[in-house]
Order: structure tokens, then C-alpha cells, then sequence
């Protein structure tokens, strides 16, 4: 009986030969890169911004000035049990393009990053910040008007982003 094997194959190992080369493009970063701002006149650092949100704060006297909202967290909960999968797919589409494969999947996580902002809804903002009074929003006279925790102006989520690190 014979031992299966393989003949041939140098334009296959020249193909995975140059799948595995053009894997040496970086590393995939998502989230707020260390010297963004909230953007659009507001040069609140992004990154401070996003974990005082996921963490929450404290005021002096060690009580909850913001409750923690734990987007990020979730969302790579949520989602990063099918990026392999993910990646595979978008690895075929590309014809294993890595450069082209980290900005897709960069792309998508961002999107679920935002989408996870925008559903977040525990816990509910401050009546301060949703009405019209309260040290909160003294300083323009106005509330949100609405109880979206994550969103106000919506620069924290305009933040999210990626980047190809070498």
C-alpha cells in the first residue's frame, strides 16, 4: 500500500511564501490614539475622556461624580469572538492582502466600537445633566435634553479609530 503523498507543489509554497512576506506589516490598533482630541472645538483629550466614561470618576469627597459605563469593554466582548472568523473572510476577499486586511478589519471595529457608545444606555445620565439645572450644565443653561450617557456631542465616538503600527 502506497503512503499518500504530495508531488509537485513549488508554485503553491511560492504562493504561501508570499502570503506569509506580506504579513510583516504591522500591528492592528484600535480605540483613541494617545494624542487625539474630542475634535470639533473641543480639545478635550480623547483617550482621558474615554476611560473616565469606561471607568468612571470620583469627586472629592470619594463619591461617584461619573458612573462607570464600560463601552469598550463590552464591545470587545461582544465582538472579538468573531474576528477570527472575520479576518479569514476578509483575508479571502483581499487575496490575502495583510495591509488591506488590518485597515477592513480596523474599519469594522471602530464601527462596532461607535455602535456600542450609541447603545449604551446604563446608567441612566444625572437629571442635572438631562433637565435644564445643575452644576452640570449651569454654565449654558441647558440640558442634553435627552438621556443618551455616551452622547452629547457625540465627539468621543467620532474619536474611535485605528491605526497600522510599524
Amino acid at each position: 500500500m502506497s503512503t499518500p503523498g504530495f508531488t509537485g507543489g513549488e508554485k503553491f509554497k511560492q504562493h504561501m511564501d508570499a502570503i506569509i512576506g506580506s504579513m510583516a506589516g504591522g500591528d492592528l490598533e484600535v480605540g483613541f490614539m494617545e494624542n487625539s482630541t474630542c475634535g470639533r472645538g473641543n480639545t478635550a483629550h480623547a483617550p482621558s475622556v474615554a476611560f473616565w466614561n469606561e471607568y468612571g470618576t470620583t469627586n472629592k469627597e470619594g463619591g461617584v461624580h461619573i458612573p462607570a459605563r464600560p463601552f469598550f469593554r463590552t464591545a470587545i466582548a461582544r465582538h472579538s469572538p468573531r474576528w477570527g472568523q472575520l479576518i479569514a473572510i476578509i483575508m479571502k476577499n483581499t487575496k490575502f492582502h495583510y495591509s488591506k486586511t488590518l485597515h477592513q478589519l480596523g474599519m469594522v471595529i471602530v464601527s462596532q466600537i461607535q455602535q456600542q457608545i450609541e447603545e449604551t444606555t446604563e446608567p441612566p445620565n444625572a437629571e442635572a445633566t438631562v433637565g435644564t439645572t445643575g452644576k452640570a450644565r449651569r454654565k449654558n443653561k441647558r440640558g442634553k435634553g435627552f438621556n443618551k450617557p455616551l452622547e452629547d456631542s457625540k465627539n468621543m465616538k467620532r474619536a474611535v479609530n485605528y491605526r497600522i503600527a510599524q
